[in-house]
Order: structure tokens, then C-alpha cells, then sequence
């Protein structure tokens, strides 16, 4: 009587079959592209911590668009957005020795942006609510006082401009004095809206300290 044929033992042959799996290649090149990405930020904000304009640029270029975004659903206006979004990169490259070399830009831009819109609609409603609770008055004239006042510190803010470089003096008085966006300066002086914040910021701060040993202090030049 011949011998019965040997059986393939079905789960050996299953295992050659299908070979336990490796790491997911999708796993690896995510890995990747974070560790890529981590690696680029560091190496931005390094430029930036030495001063190098560029490095922001890039910043704004790459963040910009997805940060107001952003912050266009907590304050739900395009406006307010771009206004909050241009100040998050003012801080970003106003703290930028600051930051841990392996910080995430977007979780830092994500983190001012979100402080400033909180802060944004907390004060609009402030002001909501004062307007609520108290009626408008007609305005009264000035006083002669107060006409002397106003046209003392017109005179010292346009002594004191003349004493910023030109460039920076005209993106102040278009930006703060006369309240125009940075957006519309950019347009008009040709540079980007971001260039127009940082530069404007900073005439800012230069008008307030010559300003300081002359008159007293508006409020727009406190801050």
C-alpha cells in the first residue's frame, strides 16, 4: 500500500505567501516631509534672529493666506482678519530672538493670530456695549485751549517726521495718521503690505520718543 503524499502545512505556506509587512512606506515619507519642514523652520527663524528681512518674507509669503483664513472665522470679517494677520507677523519679527530653535512657525503664527483675534473681538464687544449704554452727545466745540493744543502737536508731529528717513515718515503718515490700511500703502508705494507694517511700527515707536520731549503723548503713539 503507497504511502499517503505529504500535506503543505497551509499556515508555513500562508506566511510565505504573505510576508509579515514592513514599515508603510506612506508613514516614512510623512516622517519625512515633517522632519524637512522642522528642519526649514529652524533654519528660518535662525535667519530671522539675525535680522534677515528675506527669511520673513518667505514667512509671509508661505503663512499668509492660510492665517487669515484663520482668522477670518473667529472675527468674521476679511478686514479685521487682514489687519490682525499683518500684527502677527509684526510680533513674530519683533520676538524673534525669542523663539526655541525648533518651534513651529505655523503653531507661533497660529498662536499670536489667535491671542490678537481674541483680543479683537473681546474689545469690539467692549465697545458694543458702551455704545449701548450710553447715547451719543452732540459734539461740542473745542475750547481755545484745546485748538492751541491740537495745533502745537500738528507742528511737533511735522517737525519730528522730518526727522525720519523719507520713505519711513511717508509709510507713518499714511499709515497712522491718516488711518490708511497697509494693504492700500503697499499699493501705493509699491512694497508689500508686511514691508508697510514693519517699517510703519517702527517710524511709529522712532515719532513717539522725539514727539515725548515735546508734547504730550496722543493716544496712538502710547502703544
Amino acid at each position: 500500500m503507497s504511502a499517503e503524499p505529504t500535506r503543505p502545512n497551509r499556515s508555513s505556506a500562508s506566511r510565505d505567501a504573505h510576508p509579515a509587512p514592513g514599515p508603510a512606506r506612506g508613514d516614512e515619507s510623512a516622517r519625512e516631509l515633517l522632519e524637512k519642514e522642522a528642519d526649514r523652520d529652524q533654519e528660518l527663524l535662525r535667519r530671522m534672529s539675525g535680522g534677515d528681512e528675506m527669511a520673513l518674507e518667505v514667512v509671509v509669503r508661505e503663512h499668509q493666506a492660510m492665517l487669515q483664513g484663520y482668522v477670518r472665522k473667529i472675527t468674521g470679517t476679511p478686514e479685521s482678519a487682514e489687519e490682525i494677520v499683518q500684527d502677527a507677523f509684526v510680533r513674530l519679527w519683533g520676538n524673534r530672538a525669542g523663539w526655541r530653535p525648533r518651534s513651529s512657525i505655523k503653531a507661533i503664527l497660529h498662536r499670536i493670530a489667535r491671542n490678537l483675534a481674541v483680543n479683537y473681538c473681546r474689545d469690539r464687544k467692549r465697545r458694543c456695549e458702551i455704545v449701548q449704554e450710553h447715547a451719543p452727545r452732540p459734539p461740542r466745540p473745542p475750547t481755545p485751549d484745546e485748538l492751541m493744543e491740537a495745533k502745537e502737536l500738528a507742528e511737533a508731529i511735522d517737525e519730528c517726521l522730518a526727522e525720519l528717513p523719507r520713505r519711513r515718515a511717508q509709510m507713518v503718515k499714511l499709515r497712522y495718521l491718516e488711518g490708511r490700511p497697509a494693504a492700500e500703502v503697499g499699493r501705493m508705494l509699491g512694497l508689500s503690505p508686511q514691508t508697510v507694517a514693519n517699517q510703519a511700527s517702527i517710524g511709529r515707536r522712532e515719532l513717539a520718543e522725539k514727539l515725548q520731549a515735546r508734547v504730550v503723548l496722543p493716544p496712538m503713539f502710547r502703544a
